[in-house]
């Protein structure tokens, strides 16, 4: 016997997932732009252009880390790492 989904639990889980995975990735870039403007302005630094590869992998070690509700620190981290 075949263990099926029913078209009942489909709506009402799928939705939600789309709807959770939205609001995490606008999460994260709000806290990637946070955490880039705050290291900008605490660094005194000119900002340097870093390359768009640089910075997904900076996002995706943060990511790995598994930090959480604190991302935007380990994202931070992440940059800090990056420039030294």
């Amino acid at each position: 016997m075949a263990f099926g989904v029913s078209d009942e639990l489909l709506g009402t889980f799928v939705p939600i997932m789309r709807t959770v995975v939205k609001g995490v990735l606008v999460q994260q870039a709000f806290q990637i732009a946070v955490s880039s403007s705050l290291f900008t302005f605490v660094s005194g630094e000119q900002r340097r252009s870093n390359s768009t590869s640089a910075r997904v992998l900076g996002y995706r070690a943060a990511v790995r880390r598994g930090h959480g509700g604190d991302g935007y620190m380990a994202i931070l981290h992440a940059q800090i790492d990056a420039r030294e």
